[in-house]
């Protein structure tokens, strides 16, 4: 650099060095100038320098195409350029482009069109160049992502590139978005002008998995779903939209799933995340509403016949969802009378055997939480009953007393074995199913009269065990602990 500022024929390498704007004007006088020589000193810039002769994305767009192009152009247009010297700029200028900067889409097909000429093999190092650096990753964002993805399908059908060079650059992309900090946050969609259509997403999502194979697109379905998750969260907060794409997300999942058997565990976790998310829409309408209407839930979002399908007869909560998206479900239609009834008039006009998954969800709603005090206070007012709860499940529901959950157990199981049983609830269960007094709970090994003797509940012990009496004479089961061996027993 010294050597150069005292020499009067090196100001254009100067400019070189001057930085993105003084490298953009560097290009500027090439392309206007047409001048061949300056080109290659450009190029030789670049080579010597790296880094800090960075192109900006239009100076290297700008480059590609002067070059790619050059053949095209009529003979006196045409620069003094050989093929050997275009197969060697190229790929400098491509790898030289700036760190900071995400190929946009005009570039990606410049690079499509290099590879139709140079080959894929000529290209793949500055290929990989241009996807791999730690700048741009940090602030990678869905669309950039997705972008790539399509950019590799198409460089594979438009080149050489092979099936294990395609499965290593999505592999490397889908890490490269999962360090992104805007992977699980989306920020960048705090303006209208740059909100993600999802469902769009996941149409597109499906369209390559059945082209490209579930083993190609494994990774790129799991780590986009999980932004696009993030992105329809956010996107009902700011703007209180419909739940249109965790719809989506959800039918999406349930076609991947029946369609990919090697992929069922990964669709898995995904689908509990949205059986999650689904719970937390119902739980916890948007802020708008949330502040107006602190306690109110958002049981409307139960009154749509598809999501009616997909929670309970498709059983997306309960086949996919953890024990506490089970649970918070079942608390939210116990505290709503409109929610539960709903629910059940739907049950009831599915004529299919009941299936267990149904089963557990009135288990849950009919007792667990009908005996636990803490809804109460969330609850309307002439809903706060418990037994007033049990008694009008038992009227639009009578069979579920007789029912097992997917734990084996009745309704009465649960009544007696809650911390604080109450009189009304397990009289009210037993007279709905007699025989469940003499049916030993699967957990425990204890009998109904028995788990309610252990809670304390006296009266409920005794009334059950008024309905069998000779359930005394099998004893009551003792726990058996191996005892720990004195140090002095030998002796």
């Amino acid at each position: 650099n010294f050597l150069l500022a005292y020499d009067e024929s090196s100001e254009f390498e100067l400019m070189a060095l001057g930085g993105d704007d003084a490298m953009a004007d560097a290009v500027d006088d090439v392309l206007d100038s047409g001048d061949v020589s300056l080109l290659n000193r450009l190029v030789q810039m670049i080579q010597l320098k790296g880094a800090k002769c960075a192109l900006p994305l239009s100076s290297c767009q700008s480059l590609l195409s002067m070059l790619l192009k050059n053949d095209e152009e009529s003979q006196e247009d045409r620069l003094a350029i050989s093929e050997k010297d275009v197969s060697s700029f190229v790929p400098l200028i491509l790898r030289n482009l700036s760190s900071g900067v995400e190929p946009d889409q005009n570039l990606y097909d410049l690079i499509l069109t290099a590879i139709q000429k140079l080959g894929w093999n000529n290209l793949v190092g500055p290929i990989a160049a241009v996807m791999n650096s730690k700048t741009k990753l940090q602030n990678l964002t869905l669309t950039q992502f997705l972008s790539r993805v399509k950019f590799i399908f198409r460089a594979e059908a438009s080149s050489s590139c092979s099936t294990e060079e395609v499965a290593t650059f999505l592999d490397l992309s889908c890490y490269d978005f999962s360090l992104s900090k805007l992977c699980k946050t989306p920020t960048y969609i705090a303006n209208k002008s740059d909100r993600i259509n999802t469902p769009e997403i996941y149409a597109t999502l499906e369209d390559w998995a059945k082209k490209y194979g579930w083993e190609m697109m494994e990774g790129v379905v799991q780590v986009t779903i999980s932004a696009c998750a993030s992105i329809d969260v956010k996107q009902n907060s700011i703007y209180r939209e419909e739940s249109t794409g965790l719809l989506k997300r959800i039918e999406t999942l349930l076609r991947l799933y029946s369609a990919n058997l090697s992929g069922q565990s990964a669709m898995q976790k995904l689908l509990c995340d949205a059986a999650s998310d689904v719970v937390e829409k119902i739980d916890r309408p948007d802020k708008v509403r949330q502040s107006a209407h602190t306690a109110l839930k958002d049981v409307d979002f139960l009154a749509s016949e598809q999501w009616m399908h997909l929670l309970l007869k498709r059983g997306v909560l309960f086949r996919f969802g953890s024990q506490a998206v089970f649970d918070r479900f079942g608390k939210c239609l116990v505290v709503d009378e409109g929610a539960l009834l709903r629910v059940l008039k739907y049950l009831d006009g599915d004529q299919t055997k009941l299936h267990p998954i149904h089963r557990d969800i009135l288990n849950k709603c009919l007792v667990q939480h009908s005996i636990d005090g803490s809804w109460k206070d969330e609850a309307s007012d002439e809903f706060r009953s418990s037994s007033l709860h049990i008694r009008r499940v038992l009227s639009s529901y009578p069979r579920i007393a007789c029912e097992r959950d997917l734990s084996g157990r009745l309704p009465l199981h649960w009544s007696t074995d809650c911390k604080t049983p109450k009189l009304d609830n397990v009289t009210d269960i037993f007279n709905s199913n007699t025989g469940a007094v003499s049916v030993a709970d699967p957990i425990t090994g204890l009998h109904p009269f028995m788990l309610a003797a252990k809670q304390d509940c006296i009266d409920a012990a005794f009334m059950l065990l008024q309905e069998d009496p000779s359930l005394l004479n099998g004893g009551i089961p003792k726990e058996t602990k191996k005892r720990k061996r004195s140090d002095d027993s030998s002796s």
